[in-house]
């Protein structure tokens, strides 16, 4: 499953896209997941990406074992920096989260097709 942030992302919209691809993702018997955050123009410093792996997931009922989240994001940036720091918290929690530079390598990573991300 693909999930597109595009332009300034808040807290809030971030907390609602994983609520509502975690829900999709469980009536689907979707585990994998392809997060691109390529076009994000701007994001608060405050964005606390430590929440999702902390505590969201788990309440969310996702399982370790099974989930996988492939993130595309620029680079080089505040969000890149933002995002390599989620990657670290999630690892250190047992959640498998890679960050990417292009959706190509991530979409290998997942280990999916093109046409079923």
């Amino acid at each position: 499953m693909t999930v597109v942030y595009s332009g300034a992302i808040t807290r809030a919209e971030l907390q609602e896209a994983t609520i509502a691809a975690a829900r999709l993702g469980r009536n689907h018997d979707v585990t994998r997941y392809l997060a691109d955050g390529t076009a994000v123009t701007s994001q608060p410093r405050e964005l606390d990406f430590f929440v999702l792996p902390a505590t969201l997931y788990d309440q969310l009922g996702l399982e370790r074992h099974d989930l996988q989240i492939g993130v595309v994001v620029p680079p080089s940036g505040d969000l890149r920096d933002m995002v390599s720091f989620y990657q670290t918290a999630c690892l250190n929690r047992g959640w498998n989260v890679k960050v990417f530079d292009a959706v190509e390598p991530a979409v290998a990573w997942l280990g999916v097709g093109s046409g079923a991300v």
